[in-house]
């Protein structure tokens, strides 16, 4: 693996993270941000703006690395980080280091309490009932919690009367494994909900329709909380 300690890469401060609150610390304080992975918001609005923030920083040249980056190993004794992409690992010196996210950053010592709790969206594509009035339908269980409706942009030209559907779940590290509350459970849930609901697939003929169709999209999980750790000499967490 090649290794790069070209000079450019020291820095006052360096920032750890690709969330929303990452990217507008350090274009609030002039800082580089380095990631290892990262997560588009939801919400189409959080969605622009954090790709908008992106971009500026980018201008600026303050994301050195882009999306290049598979692991990062901080060095905290030594105040620099290896950062390591593709064939190439290149070292970055700093003075203080503020993380927002340890999601691929090694080195740091073993957590003193680690998150238990995430966010789980099965994103559906609804192939036969995409036309009713409902926004939201609402559970009593933290498995698909909320199914929100959307208008798909799997179809070409605008089509607001049109809607797939985000499961939305709130479950712990056991739950998040256990095929019970796997991806296709969420999918035969959410059906259940829409039938439940009062919707339906196309009219075949007068008093027939359809049978709803839901088809799995993917899955995007997000952490509720952050792993907590000792204090670590000239690293923030925040």
């Amino acid at each position: 693996m090649q290794e790069n300690n070209d000079e450019r890469f020291s820095y006052p401060e360096v920032v750890i993270g690709s969330c929303m609150d990452a990217l507008t610390y350090a274009q609030k304080n002039g800082t580089p941000v380095i990631y290892a992975g990262f997560r588009v918001p939801s919400s189409a609005d959080d969605a622009i703006m954090w790709s908008e923030l992106c971009f500026q920083l980018s201008v600026l040249g303050r994301i050195p690395f882009g999306d290049t980056v598979e692991f990062i190993r901080i060095k905290p004794d030594l105040c620099f980080l290896e950062v390591v992409g593709g064939s190439k690992a290149f070292r970055v010196r700093y003075k203080k280091l503020t993380v927002f996210s340890d999601e691929n950053l090694k080195g740091l010592p073993a957590p003193i309490e680690t998150n238990d709790k995430f966010k789980v969206l099965d994103w559906m594509d609804v192939k036969e009932g995409m036309t009713h009035e409902h926004e939201c339908l609402e559970s009593d269980s933290n498995f698909v919690k909320y199914v929100r409706f959307h208008p798909t942009n799997r179809l070409d030209g605008v089509h607001l009367n049109k809607k797939d559907a985000v499961a939305i779940s709130f479950l712990d590290s056991g739950e998040l494994n256990d095929i019970g509350w796997s991806d296709n459970y969420a999918r035969l849930k959410v059906v259940k909900m829409m039938e439940d609901a009062g919707i339906t697939g196309n009219m075949i003929e007068q008093g027939r329709y359809r049978s709803i169709k839901v088809e799995h999209s993917f899955r995007e999980v997000i952490p509720l909380g952050k792993n907590k750790y000792e204090k670590v000499p000239n690293v923030e967490f925040r």
